[in-house]
């Protein structure tokens, strides 16, 4: 196994010891700031209207009308020098991740936001490796975790697609597909019955969200992301816990109520409470979701391995939220989409070695 990373700046095995380079929330103020002080922080895009961030019909009917129709996204804060030659990365013949499919997902991803004002991004396991290692995470199977704003893509239903209308899959199209870069094909789903902790009710209304998943295609890649909603008309997101009977469901309840104690925040969305061992259950079937503080208008470029992807500024807070404070701190969670097994952090010397080891290898021939 070759190293091909640049100069790394080390972790260290300190589970507290990586403070982000941006504040947790970045108004535009702080972008000018930034730019101003800092010459190599430059905007990708010009200023933009910030995407309506509600949930009432009247909202998503303008954001409708403003999709495809050259609206601008918010800031991207591009990555600086240095921060590119933060974390090494390795190669190898076998459980690796091929090189076509790191280009596939940064680009599609930054297109999508940068062309066509869509918020997705990355989560779970994919947002902690790529803040963590700088990729995938290295002992875990590749698992490209993405979720998407609501209301970004609710308006491709048109005018009745809404909250409370009937439970049906939407096509349709973001852009031209025979134009520069090409368009994207949309699938909007409504959500699954077999999810435990997640029914798709709003939780203010009580009535159902128009859609769930997302299969976002173009050419022969496709993507697949989960939506996250606003927060009771706050200027925050949730992001529902997508569990499985019988499969992941009793021990992620365990670890998302071990997370609420080291700083984490998973809610009952419907009552607004944060979960304990009193109130949640195993054989409960209340909803249940993590409450990111970020109305993800702010966008800042970070490594991923030999290029770069997009993720909001506020991905600590949304670490956070989901893994508590100590989400530096590397773990072991079991298979790929469904551990079996209760959360368990390493050792120290482990720790130590995952943290200057870079992600999961680039495969190479």
């Amino acid at each position: 196994i070759a190293a091909i990373g640049g100069i790394a700046s080390l972790l260290g095995n300190s589970r507290h010891q990586q403070q982000p380079r941006h504040n947790l929330r970045i108004d535009d103020e702080d972008r000018r700031q930034l730019s101003l002080i800092d010459p190599k922080t430059v905007e990708l895009r010009p200023p933009g209207p910030a995407p309506t961030v509600a949930i009432s019909d009247a909202a998503i009917t303008n954001n409708a009308n403003n999709l495809n129709a050259g609206r601008l996204p918010p800031h991207v804060i591009a990555a600086r020098p240095e921060d590119l030659q933060r974390f090494p990365y390795h190669t190898a013949t076998e459980q690796c991740v091929q090189p076509q499919d790191i280009i596939d997902i940064s680009e599609f991803i930054k297109d999508l936001y940068l062309t066509h004002g869509v918020r997705t991004f990355p989560r779970n396991g994919f947002l902690l490796g790529i803040i963590r290692h700088g990729g995938f995470l290295p002992i875990e199977n590749v698992d490209v975790d993405m979720g998407v704003v609501y209301e970004d893509l609710v308006g491709l239903g048109g005018p009745d697609f809404k909250i409370g209308s009937p439970r049906k899959s939407i096509k349709g199209m973001l852009g031209d597909l025979y134009s520069k870069g090409g368009g994207f094909k949309v699938r909007l789903d409504p959500v699954e019955d077999f999810w435990v902790n997640w029914k798709g009710i709003e939780p203010l209304s009580q009535r159902k969200y128009p859609y769930f998943g997302a299969m976002i295609s173009r050419g022969g890649y496709r993507l697949h992301a989960y939506a996250a909603y606003q927060y009771r008309n706050r200027n925050e997101y949730f992001y529902p816990r997508l569990d499985k009977i019988d499969f992941n469901h009793a021990v992620h309840v365990k670890d998302a109520i071990r997370y609420n104690t080291e700083g984490g925040d998973y809610r009952l969305v419907d009552t607004d409470e944060r979960i304990n061992k009193k109130n949640l259950k195993v054989k409960d079937e209340k909803q249940v979701a993590t409450i990111f503080n970020t109305t993800f208008n702010c966008f800042m470029e970070t490594k991923f391995y030999f290029t770069t992807i997009i993720v909001p500024c506020e991905y600590d807070s949304m670490l956070t939220a989901q893994f508590g404070e100590n989400w530096k701190y590397v773990e072991r969670r079991g298979a790929r989409g469904g551990p079996r097994r209760e959360t368990q952090p390493v050792t120290e010397e482990e720790n130590a070695q995952l943290l200057n080891g870079g992600p999961r290898p680039v495969c190479v021939s």
